[in-house]
């Protein structure tokens, strides 16, 4: 039993570690695109050694104060692989920033930069219509970008000049690179006499083949306005036009990642159009990326599906498998295709009219099946720019990158053709680590999509709904339950594919049915259900809402500027402020920071060393009824201002500590030795002394479990276990440690519950759990949210006939009298029902907060009938309620005619019968309940 208990922790922790690093992924994507507009790249590439931080904040000319922060986002990415830490001497312990092979591919200078691809994915303009995903699959528009902006990519991109220009420099980042491509694949473009590059804009490809092929009389086919003003040469020519309507005529048609841009359909009227103008022996090739059928043999799987992604958010587009291209060529009418992969994402595809034979080469693949493949940037390299790139600087290599010529002997000639050889093989080592590196910067700028997804999924409640199924769920049955148009169908499917490649669902096959697979949870989407006692929801949905991801934008401009916070740079108004004024996104951040079942029922709470209160804030705006002081030094809570329940205390910790039902120590014992924390324990003890059995310690700090953390969980606590220890003379600790900690202080049991973050909730008490405290919270909540329900449909009503008046009750729909005097009197009559209702719930969910705080905090003269008494009347108050509310929707109908009053009377008559029916027996059921139950609670309590 205990060995299971332990597997289903460690399967706890290591699904919330997975949750965590899925949620937080944003913060990848966002650090990446500040360390680019600071230009930390460039810097370090520029420092002839290791760049310690002073040097660099002096060299980012941003405030000395701001050296911890610039630290912090240098930690986050060292950790993602994009800089390294090295001594800046050998005989030197100080350590400073250089260079790895992805951040050298973000200089500026560089020829093979992606700094402007990076920044252009990352604009605001395209991270924002992924907020409204969840909106879009239940809505008509044809993408989320158009739910966002209200107009389709393509137009926005034609009304903003601005984002145009962003967008143009992120698709020619790799303008040098796609002359690779031509010098990789010359077998490709020889023996062409014409060619047409549709979609070339700038005619970047288009140049590379004129340039290569001077014989080969080349155009670039693209809208009149992008090509307009273009110049052209000898062998170069621009042309104005619609590839949906015709397509000049040449031997070779090119589409450089376009058609993965376009939906099926209108990738059949562009291939057939290209089919109609090309001779017999001409042929279509296309660039793009390729989806491999076994996704496990696919090591760039996540940064496909990613992109994908992007394709069904900002076009219609999408990444195809082979099978899916095939049926698109046969379709289009062409007879076979040759692949080519080229480096990275990329492959060449020559997609044939007619099929002939060829000589099978170890290059290519020749199949009669038909493959395609798709991408949505021009944005990857290959072997020969690399090659140049690295060598160039090299003992015998011209300045192109060429060898120099050498006259030399037979033996001469072998020793040099060896070395080649060697060099060969050496130069393609360094351009495959350089393809990974440009892999890893593709993974880390898209990182958003993943925390972008889940939130989706969550927002749409496929979690819930896969497991209200009781088995593995079709596609078809998720889209039918989730209630999305059906040719949503195969987009529902894309981000499905996303999210089982995550690992938040599973593919399964269906009971009975050995053909027939279907979605099923795993352990990480079971902490997403509504009804899980660990249920990460709420904190899954507010780091990702809009307004907390927006500031991320404006990071790399804080850093150069006075504000106090990035919250404040974007808003111009703090954190706080902001919550003030907007009591939705307060009431969402509450939410997600509150644990109910550790402050409710709670009369009074002190945080110790709680500084300016932030963490008692949130906890005395989640629970109004919670007195909260904020202990701390007199000279750091001085002028600070209290509210109605939070004020503030001067003191010493060593000394004494405020009485109160529970003491919160946050993030406070790491910084002190053993014995200092022993002392502190002790005075908590004593202000708690009052309510011994019932009083209780909470902690929030980091608890190291090396056996159970993720490897990278684990180093990240022992740094700051390192840096406690330098700093403060204090220390991170393990369970058996805090362990030893409490017994010394006089505590009698602990438990910990990890929280968000690295972070774990300690509570040391003797509580018992109590099924009717969580019965009767359920209740206070329903309660709760009946009385909301209750006021807002008066408020809704009302507003609904004075807006309505005279176009709905003067119509042909009401019978029976129309006076406005009439209509009065009805609407007064339902309002007063509602009014009571809300009254009723208010009054229940008062005495059931009593009757909760009675059994979980009892003082030393309660008995069980204070308990009894409290439920009694908080039963009696919902049950009124309840019948308030019933009657007012009985009522509603009235304002149409006594006709459907009377139907609905009929039918709360039977609804009323079924909760009063045998009222006597469930009075005297209650009664026994309350005194036999809630005695032996509350007895065993005290």
């Amino acid at each position: 039993m205990d060995a299971n208990l332990c597997d289903g922790k460690r399967e706890l922790f290591q699904a919330q570690s997975h949750m965590y690093k899925h949620i937080f992924y944003f913060v990848s994507s966002m650090a990446l695109k500040c360390a680019i507009q600071l230009g930390i790249s460039d810097i370090i590439h520029g420092h002839t050694r290791p760049i310690t931080l002073p040097e660099l904040v002096s060299a980012l000319q941003i405030s000395p104060t701001r050296a911890s922060c610039l630290q912090r986002l240098m930690r986050v990415l060292v950790r993602s692989g994009f800089f390294a830490e090295r001594k800046v001497h050998e005989n030197q312990e100080d350590e400073g920033y250089v260079l790895t092979l992805s951040s050298s591919l973000l200089v500026k200078d560089n020829s093979t930069s992606l700094s402007k691809f990076a920044q252009g994915m990352l604009d605001p303009s395209l991270v924002t219509p992924w907020h409204f995903l969840g909106d879009w699959f239940r809505g008509n528009e044809l993408t989320p970008f158009e739910t966002a902006h209200g107009m389709g990519f393509w137009d926005y991109a034609d009304q903003s000049p601005q984002f145009n220009t962003i967008f143009n420099n992120a698709m020619t980042s790799d303008s040098q690179l796609a002359r690779v491509v031509i010098q990789d694949c010359k077998e490709t473009f020889e023996g062409l006499k014409s060619l047409v590059d549709v979609g070339g804009s700038g005619g970047i490809i288009a140049g590379a083949v004129s340039e290569s092929f001077p014989h080969v009389q080349c155009t670039v086919f693209d809208l009149p306005h992008v090509i307009a003003n273009v110049p052209k040469n000898k062998n170069l020519d621009y042309v104005g036009g619609d590839m949906f309507q015709s397509i000049p005529s040449a031997d070779v048609i090119l589409f450089k990642l376009v058609l993965h841009a376009l939906k099926d359909d209108d990738c059949l009227k562009v291939l057939k159009c290209s089919r109609e103008v090309i001779p017999s022996n001409g042929k279509v090739i296309i660039i793009d990326i390729v989806m491999n059928d076994n996704p496990a043999a696919d090591e760039m799987l996540e940064t496909k599906l990613f992109f994908d992604m992007l394709m069904m958010v900002v076009v219609t587009g999408r990444e195809r498998s082979e099978k899916e291209w095939k049926k698109l060529f046969l379709e289009a009418g062409f007879s076979g295709y040759k692949i080519k992969p080229i480096l990275g994402l990329r492959s060449l595809i020559e997609v044939l009219l007619y099929m002939v034979r060829a000589q099978r080469r170890s290059c290519w693949r020749l199949k009669a099946n038909f493959s395609w493949f798709s991408f949505f940037f021009d944005i990857l390299g290959g072997y020969r720019l690399l090659q140049k790139e690295l060598f160039k600087h090299l003992p015998g290599v011209e300045s192109d990158g060429r060898l120099q010529p050498v006259r030399s002997s037979k033996i001469t000639c072998r020793k040099e053709q060896q070395r080649n050889t060697k060099m060969e093989h050496s130069e393609k080592k360094n351009a495959e680590e350089m393809l990974q590196a440009q892999s890893h910067i593709y993974k880390h700028v898209f990182n958003y999509i993943d925390s972008m997804t889940i939130n989706c999924a969550v927002r749409l409640g496929v979690p819930d709904i896969i497991l209200s199924h009781n088995q593995p769920m079709t596609l078809h049955e998720l889209v039918t339950a989730l209630g999305i148009p059906p040719l949503k169908a195969t987009c529902l499917r894309r981000l499905m594919r996303l999210l089982v490649h995550s690992g938040f669902f599973a593919i399964r096959k269906l009971p009975g049915k050995s053909q027939e697979v279907g979605y099923d949870l795993t352990p990480s989407s079971r902490l997403l259900l509504k009804d899980n006692v660990n249920c990460l929801t709420a904190f899954l949905l507010a780091p990702l809402q809009p307004v907390l991801l927006t500031p991320w934008q404006y990071l790399g401009e804080w850093f150069k500027g006075k504000e106090t916070t990035t919250f404040e740079t974007a808003y111009g108004k703090n954190f706080w402020e902001y919550a003030e004024q907007d009591p939705d996104f307060s009431d969402m951040f509450n939410e997600a920071m509150e644990c109910k079942t550790v402050f409710e029922g709670m009369g009074s709470l002190v945080d110790v060393g709680g500084g300016r209160g932030i963490v008692t804030r949130v906890i005395s705006d989640a629970f109004p009824a919670l007195r909260c002081t904020v202990f701390d030094l007199p000279q750091v809570v001085a002028d600070l201002p209290e509210t109605k329940n939070l004020k503030y205390v001067g003191g010493d910790m060593f000394q004494s500590v405020p009485s109160a039902d529970a003491i919160l120590l946050k993030h406070v014992l790491h910084n002190w030795s053993d014995d200092e924390c022993v002392k502190i324990l002790k005075k908590c003890r004593e202000a708690i002394q009052m309510n011994e059995d019932k009083g209780k310690v909470l902690i929030i700090d980091l608890v190291i479990d090396i056996d159970q953390d993720e490897h990278h969980v684990t180093d990240t606590k022992l740094y700051f276990h390192m840096l406690m220890m330098v700093l403060v003379n204090g220390q991170e600790r393990a369970a058996k440690e805090w362990e030893k900690l409490f017994f010394q202080a006089g505590f009698s049991r602990y438990t910990i519950k990890p929280i968000f973050g690295l972070r774990s909730l300690i509570e040391d008490n003797s509580k018992y759990a109590s099924v009717a405290v969580t019965v009767i919270s359920s209740n206070i909540s329903a309660a709760t949210y009946l009385a909301s329900v209750s006021l807002t449909l008066s408020a809704l009503i009302g507003a609904w006939l004075g807006s309505s008046y005279n176009d709905v009750f003067q119509s042909d729909i009401i019978y029976g009298d129309t006076r406005p005097s009439t209509i009065n009197i009805k609407y007064i009559s339902l309002l007063t029902c509602f009014l009571l209702a809300f009254y009723c719930f208010v009054q229940s969910a008062g005495f059931l907060v009593q009757a909760n705080y009675l059994i979980s905090i009892p003082d030393s003269n309660l008995t069980a009938e204070d308990v009894e008494s409290a439920l009694i009347k908080g039963s009696d108050f919902w049950s009124l309620g309840l019948r308030a509310l019933f009657f007012a929707v009985t009522l509603l109908p009235w304002f149409f005619g006594p006709i459907p009053m009377f139907i609905m009377s009929i039918l709360m008559i039977l609804i009323l019968h079924n909760l009063d029916r045998n009222p006597t027996r469930s009075r005297r059921s209650k009664s026994s309940g309350n005194g036999s139950v809630k005695k032996p609670l509350v007895s065993e309590s005290q």
